[in-house]
């Protein structure tokens, strides 16, 4: 039997179909900076280094994190996306300079190089100044909630409370999240292209802080989870595959997702999101009495 192309393994778990994983994490987590020379080695490097941040900074940040109050008489999803935007970027900025002057230190008293120091390390030579970032989880979390929200309510018509919407978010949104930001980076930003509406649509970027996403292309299964219409998987592979479509906006040509994916403390960043929402919302909308029905 014929290996398959890269483009035919696009959809499965990503974790299992890389290896850059197994061999890079364990140089970083001795200490070792890594020197990468082609372009693929070079986007390696970079992915393992964020996740390792990641870990060590995102606990930091869910720990202190600093809720940010969104305008009452603006559109609660644009206001939820553009607000946790901003304050998320913020707060992980402030988390980075406070490593690099640990690091300074760390460096000054000659200590032994950790792995989130030698990930440090690893950015920097690369010419990388800012810190990895979660902020894409929000940007795709606002317009999942509009259509989900939108979705329970039609389905349940008089008889829906914010509880429901609550319960799904908790059970499901997290499995929908991680699905985002494991695809192809070449399907996943046409993917996302395609769910945006055209008037929210942006030729410059693949999502920003405005998008709503057409509730044509979603639907609830039978246990109220949000999924994506497979015909518009299938529709966006076989645009790709015509097109010859080998990378995305920012020129990625390998499969490797979010940084996310690869972190320890990946479930602990998605959930985080997912309550953000939650409590946004239920400050927005909800009454005690109709949240208890």
């Amino acid at each position: 039997m014929s290996e398959k192309s890269p483009r035919e393994q696009r959809d499965k778990p990503l974790p299992l179909r890389r290896e850059f994983w197994k061999k890079l994490l364990p140089k970083i987590q001795r200490g070792e900076v890594l020197a990468p020379e082609t372009p693929e080695e070079v986007d390696d490097a970079l992915h393992t280094a964020h996740a390792v941040l990641i870990d060590y900074l995102d606990p930091i940040l869910v720990r202190d994190f600093e809720r940010p109050k969104l305008p009452q008489n603006a559109e609660f999803y644009a206001a939820f996306s553009e607000h946790y935007f901003t304050a998320v970027d913020t707060q992980e900025q402030a988390l980075w300079n406070r490593l690099r002057n640990e690091v300074a230190q760390e460096e000054r008293v000659g200590a032994q190089r950790d792995g989130h120091v030698a990930a440090y390390h690893t950015l920097t030579r690369l010419g990388l100044t800012a810190p990895p970032s979660g902020m894409e989880l929000y940007i795709t979390l606002a317009p999942l909630g509009r259509v989900y929200e939108n979705l329970l309510k039609e389905k349940y018509a008089d008889a829906y409370v914010p509880g429901h919407f609550y319960d799904a978010l908790k059970q499901h949104m997290p499995n929908l999240l991680l699905r985002f930001i494991s695809f192809d980076p070449v399907i996943g930003g046409v993917l996302t292209i395609n769910l945006i509406t055209k008037e929210t649509r942006r030729k410059d970027v693949v999502i920003d802080v405005n998008a709503v996403f057409d509730e044509r292309f979603f639907y609830l299964d039978e246990h109220d989870a949000l999924q994506i219409e497979p015909a518009l998987i299938e529709k966006v592979r076989e645009h790709i595959g015509e097109k010859g479509i080998e990378d995305d906006m920012m020129q990625r040509t390998k499969d490797r997702g979010c940084p996310v994916l690869y972190a320890k403390t990946r479930d602990v960043i998605i959930d985080f999101a997912v309550d953000e929402l939650i409590a946004q919302h239920k400050e927005r909308f909800s009454s005690p009495i109709r949240e208890r029905a």
